[in-house]
C-alpha cells in the first residue's frame, strides 16, 4: 500500500496536495520527491465504447442493475452509465470484491483537474446511472441499492472533510443525498458494504437515476474514493448483502520474478514464477475445497514477421487449500503451467497468452431467477499477456496515474534494470509512454540517459557513471498506453546493473505513465541539485523500458575521456573566490534546495573566477553546459 503522510497544520498540508515529499537528509537540506499526476481517461476520438454489459444498450434500463466494473476499460460501460470523470481500472483497489474498481478523485475524463487552485474544495467526480423505469413498482416492493466503497485504496488518502455520496432523483429532477447521512465514513481502507433502500414515492417513475458524488481537493488526483460491485433490485431487505458469486479479485501479473517482460535471448526457463491471485467469496455460504480452475492459452513465436502458435492447456485443477468461508478472500498459487513447455529457441520473440478461468459453481445450482439476465460468471476469469521480446518492463502495460518530477526543468529521473542473466547486451532505444496530463507533453525536450551506476550516498559523486545522453523531443501515441520509440543514436553496452531515464529541459509538467498494479518504486531514483536520492513515497512501476538490439558500428561504451577537457574548480572550499580551468558554454548556481543563485563570473579566455563572496557560507552546485552535455560540481563556500 502507498505510504501514507499525514501532515497537521494547514500549511503542511496543502503540501500533500501536489504529493510533494521532503525528506531530510544527513546535510540538513530538504529534496522534493516525485509528483504524481492524473492521466487522460479516454482515448483521443469521441467514442468512449466500452464492452458491453449483458442486457441490450436502451435509453431507458430496467431491474436488475448491476455493475462491478470487471468488463470495462478507463471508463465505465456506456451501456449502464452516463459519460464520466470516474476511472475504471485494476491498480487503485486493494483487494476489491471482483476485478475491476471505479475510483473517484479529483480529475475530470481528460486528466485535468476540476480546477487550478491548490485550495479549492468541493464536488469533483460522479458517476450516474442512465434513467431505470421505476413506474411500476412502490416502496413495497423493496427496491433496495447495494454496493462497496474503500477510502484510498492505493490511492490518495481522503482528509477528514472529504467525503461520498449516493444520491437519488425524484420525479420532479431535484437530487436527494441518501447515504451516509450522519454516519461515519470508514477509513480503515477496507471495502465496506453499504446497503440502501429506495424508500420514497418520489422515487418511483419511469426515468429514476442514482449517482455516486465525490467531494474533496479539486485539483488533481487527491482524495480517492472507490466504488465497486453494484446492485439494485425489487424484493430484496437490508440483510440482502450476498450473492451466488465467486469472483477472481486480482489479475495475473508476473511469471519472470521482478518483470512483466524481459528479453528472449535473456530468458531462462529457471526465471519462471508463478503468479498469485485473490478468490472472493460473495456467497453467504462456504465454497468447500477443492474447488477447480483451469489455466489456458496460446504460446505465439515470431520469426522474420511469420507468426507459429502453439496452444497450452492444462488438465482441471482442484486448488489445494481451505474452504472458502462467506465474504473470505483466499490467495491462491497458480500451479506451474508452463512447466512444461519446451520454448522455440530460433524465435525471435515470444507472446504468452495465457487465461485462467475458476469454477466455482456460479450460475449453476444457487443461481435465482431474479438475477436474470446477469451472468456471474463474467468475473470468473482473468488473463494476461507475457512477453519474451527485446526489452525489459516492470509494468503491465496500463497505467493508472502518472508520476514525474516536481517543477521538473533541469532535473533528472533514473530507472534501475538488472541483466536477468550474466550477459553483456546493448541498449539501441527505449520505450516510454507520456501520458497526455495538464496539457499535452509532445515537443517538451528531454535527454534521454543512460547510467552504469548511480552515488545514492553522494560522498563520492565520480562513483555514477553517465554512459549515454542525447537530446529529444517528447512525443505521444494515438491512444491510452501507447509507447514511443525513441531509437538511440548509438548503442549503448551495459552490464548487470544499469539506469534508464532522462533530464527534463523544458519547464512544466511532465509525467511518466504509472502501473499501480506492479511496484518497483525501489528502483526510482531523482536528481534535483545535483545529488541522487531514492524514491521511498510513489508506489507503482513506470512504463519506461530499456530495448536491445544488435549493436551498429559505433557502441558506446562510456561517454568520451574527457580527461584533457576536464573541468577543474579550486580552490574548493574557498572564502568565495573559484577559479574555473575548462571549456564550458554556460555555468548556474543552485543552493542546495535547488533554488538558482546570483554570482559574478570574470574570464580571460582560459580561466573564470567565479564569484560568491556575497552568499552565505555553505555547499554550492555549479552546473555547467559543455557540448551540449551538463556536468555538475559541488563547491564550499566559508567564511
Amino acid at each position: 500500500m502507498m505510504k501514507k503522510i499525514q501532515w497537521k497544520t494547514n500549511m503542511l498540508k496543502s503540501f500533500k496536495y501536489v504529493l510533494i515529499a521532503l525528506i531530510i537528509f544527513g546535510s540538513g537540506h530538504s529534496m522534493a520527491q516525485l509528483k504524481v499526476y492524473g492521466i487522460k481517461k479516454t482515448e483521443n476520438t469521441p467514442s468512449t465504447k466500452s464492452k458491453k454489459n449483458t442486457r441490450e444498450e436502451a435509453d431507458v434500463l430496467s431491474l436488475p442493475f448491476w455493475d462491478d466494473f470487471s468488463y470495462a476499460s478507463a471508463q465505465p460501460s456506456d451501456s449502464l452509465w452516463e459519460v464520466s470523470g470516474v476511472f475504471i481500472n485494476n491498480g487503485l483497489g486493494i483487494t476489491p470484491p471482483s476485478l475491476g474498481v471505479a475510483s473517484f478523485d479529483g480529475t475530470d475524463v481528460n486528466g485535468l483537474a476540476y480546477s487550478g487552485s491548490s485550495n479549492s474544495m468541493g464536488k469533483t467526480d460522479s458517476l450516474t446511472s442512465l434513467p431505470i423505469d421505476l413506474s411500476a413498482l412502490t416502496v413495497n416492493d423493496n427496491v433496495y441499492i447495494s454496493f462497496f466503497y474503500q477510502y484510498a485504496g492505493y490511492g490518495d488518502t481522503p482528509d477528514s472533510g472529504d467525503s461520498i455520496r449516493l444520491e437519488l432523483k425524484t420525479n420532479d429532477t431535484t437530487w436527494v443525498s441518501v447515504w451516509p447521512g450522519s454516519a461515519q465514513l470508514d477509513t480503515t481502507g477496507s471495502f465496506v458494504q453499504v446497503i440502501q433502500k429506495v424508500d420514497d414515492a418520489a422515487f418511483f417513475h419511469d426515468s429514476f437515476q442514482f449517482k455516486f458524488t465525490a467531494f474533496g481537493r479539486q485539483s488533481g488526483p487527491f482524495d480517492v474514493w472507490n466504488i465497486d460491485y453494484v446492485y439494485v433490485n425489487k424484493n430484496r431487505s437490508e440483510t440482502d448483502l450476498f450473492f451466488p458469486d465467486r469472483t477472481v479479485s486480482t489479475p495475473m501479473i508476473k511469471v519472470f520474478n521482478d518483470y512483466t517482460a524481459i528479453p528472449y535471448d535473456h530468458f531462462n526457463p529457471s526465471l519462471l514464477e508463478y503468479p498469485v491471485v485473490n478468490f472472493y467469496n460473495l456467497e453467504s455460504g462456504t465454497v468447500p475445497s477443492p474447488y477447480g480452475y483451469k489455466v489456458g492459452g496460446a504460446i505465439n513465436y515470431y520469426k522474420d514477421s511469420v507468426k507459429t502458435t502453439d496452444l497450452f492447456d492444462t488438465l482441471y485443477v482442484n486448488a489445494v487449500g481451505q474452504p472458502l468461508e462467506p465474504r473470505e478472500i483466499q490467495s491462491l498459487q497458480i500451479d506451474p503451467f508452463l512447466n512444461t513447455v519446451t520454448f522455440d529457441n530460433s524465435a525471435d520473440s515470444v507472446k504468452i497468452e495465457a487465461t485462467l478461468a475458476i469454477d466455482a459453481g456460479d450460475n449453476v445450482d444457487d443461481y435465482d431467477p431474479a438475477y436474470s439476465p446477469i451472468d456471474f460468471r463474467v468475473n470468473d476469469t482473468t488473463r494476461a499477456s507475457f512477453i519474451l521480446s527485446n526489452y525489459y518492463a516492470y509494468d503491465d502495460g496500463g497505467a493508472e496515474v502518472a508520476a514525474g518530477l516536481l517543477n521538473g526543468a533541469g532535473k533528472s529521473l533514473a530507472y534501475q534494470f538488472d541483466m536477468a542473466k550474466d550477459t553483456t547486451d546493448y541498449i539501441v532505444a527505449i520505450d516510454v509512454y507520456f501520458p497526455y496530463i495538464n496539457s499535452d507533453p509532445t515537443g517538451k525536450q528531454i535527454d534521454l540517459s543512460v547510467w552504469r551506476a548511480i552515488d545514492t550516498s553522494n560522498a563520492d559523486p565520480s562513483t555514477t557513471s553517465l554512459i549515454h545522453r542525447e537530446r529529444t523531443a517528447v512525443k505521444r501515441g494515438p491512444g491510452l498506453n501507447d509507447f514511443v520509440r525513441y531509437e538511440l543514436r548509438n548503442a549503448v553496452e551495459v552490464t548487470d546493473t544499469f539506469f534508464i531515464g532522462y533530464k527534463q529541459i523544458a519547464a512544466g509538467d511532465l509525467g511518466i505513465g504509472l502501473d499501480k498494479n506492479t511496484n518497483s518504486g525501489s528502483k526510482m531514483f531523482f536528481n534535483i541539485d545535483g545529488t541522487w536520492q531514492r524514491n521511498t513515497l510513489v508506489e507503482g512501476s513506470l512504463m519506461l523500458r530499456p530495448v536491445f538490439g544488435t549493436p551498429p558500428d559505433s557502441t558506446i561504451t562510456g561517454l568520451p575521456d574527457r580527461e584533457a577537457n576536464k573541468l577543474n574548480v579550486y580552490p574548493n572550499p574557498s572564502s568565495g573566490k573559484f577559479t574555473i580551468k575548462g571549456k564550458f558554454e554556460t555555468v548556474k548556481v543552485f543552493d542546495i534546495h535547488g533554488v538558482e543563485q546570483n554570482f559574478s563570473l570574470i574570464s580571460d579566455g582560459n580561466n573564470a573566477i567565479l564569484n560568491l563572496e556575497n552568499q552565505a557560507e555553505g555547499l554550492y552546485i555549479l552546473q555547467f553546459v559543455r557540448r551540449e552535455r551538463i556536468e555538475t560540481i559541488k563547491v564550499f563556500k566559508k567564511q
